[in-house]
């Protein structure tokens, strides 16, 4: 367990969660269908409110183009997810056959330590132009996790986080895809402590929404070299050195060791574990996202780690 527990943590770091770089053919998100957006018409529309049931990361190789995005619209139109490319080479690293990430996701999820909620405007959900999605980071309004995910529960929006992380856009069929880039900010878990707040840029969004729940949804953006490295590596190095210090010779330490302690000595240096292999390949950017003055955009530089996770949602009061 603390094995798979650790590979969460490295695997959540690199989510948000290999020497691969994402690649693939078409997800149905190809921008020829692209509608201009009214805003303030999709502003005004009644709200339908959600919380996240589930967060599906890609930690199936089949998974990577399934809930990935063509984000940087490059010559060859490939999948951008290089999550789950990270999670899976750890996975392997580590020597686990077996690793089992997604069922730790799910367990902070329902525990109520990942409160993801969301509001789609609409008045149709099935064909319509100027609508929004919007996401926020919210808390359990009761403590009570116990009753979050049945459709009932109440939540208050957590006034720490972004409040103006609204994707615009417009449905068809009854699948909404935003079609103006946007800046979210998810939490991931990593392992039992609370979960890290991470800022993803350009991000877009599709899915399923109806006026009680949101399905095939997925979520996909860049995360900056900048953001891992002041937000995710220190906290990332703070569990793994805990780990090592609670259990030394426990299963989960002997393959944090195997991948970070590079010279071999029992004990892991925030250098080695910066400079090894697995955390550089992590901070590799293999996306352009961002113009020179930070504005969305491309400018031949890529400065950002590519991501695209799913989720469903269930009815919630915020």
């Amino acid at each position: 367990m603390k094995t798979t527990k650790w590979l969460l943590c490295v695997g959540a770091l690199s989510m948000l969660t290999t020497a691969v770089v994402g690649c693939g053919g078409s997800s149905g998100d190809d921008d020829d269908d692209v509608m201009m957006t009214d805003h303030a018409t999709a502003d005004a529309k009644m709200a339908s409110k959600y919380v996240m049931s589930n967060i599906n990361i890609p930690d199936k190789s089949s998974e990577n183009d399934q809930l990935g995005f063509d984000l940087d619209n490059d010559s060859r139109h490939s999948i951008d997810n290089k999550l789950g490319s990270i999670i899976q080479l750890i996975a392997a690293n580590a020597g686990s056959t077996s690793v089992d990430l997604q069922s730790q996701v799910d367990m902070q999820v329902t525990m109520g330590k990942i409160i993801l909620l969301g509001s789609y405007k609409s008045t149709a959900f099935v064909t319509e132009a100027n609508t929004v999605f919007q996401m926020y980071l919210g808390t359990d309004a009761d403590a009570d996790p116990t009753n979050n995910l049945g459709g009932n529960g109440m939540f208050t929006i957590d006034p720490a986080g972004p409040q103006d992380a609204k994707f615009y856009g417009g449905s068809a069929a009854g699948v909404f895809k935003s079609t103006e880039p946007a800046s979210a900010t998810i939490k991931l878990a990593l392992v039992e402590g609370d979960p890290v707040s991470i800022k993803i840029i350009a991000a877009k969004i599709q899915a399923s929404p109806t006026a009680t729940g949101v399905t095939n949804a997925k979520l996909g953006g860049g995360i900056t070299k900048t953001e891992l490295m002041t937000n995710v590596l220190p906290a990332v190095f703070s569990l793994i050195t805990k780990q090592i210090m609670d259990d030394p010779n426990g299963s989960g330490s002997m393959a944090i060791k195997q991948l970070f302690d590079t010279n071999k000595d029992g004990t892991i240096t925030q250098t080695e574990f910066e400079m090894s292999n697995t955390i550089q390949t992590v901070l590799s950017p293999d996306v352009d996202l961002l113009k020179a003055d930070g504005t969305v955009g491309k400018d031949g530089v890529k400065e950002s780690v590519s991501l695209g996770v799913g989720f469903t949602a269930v009815k919630g009061t915020f």
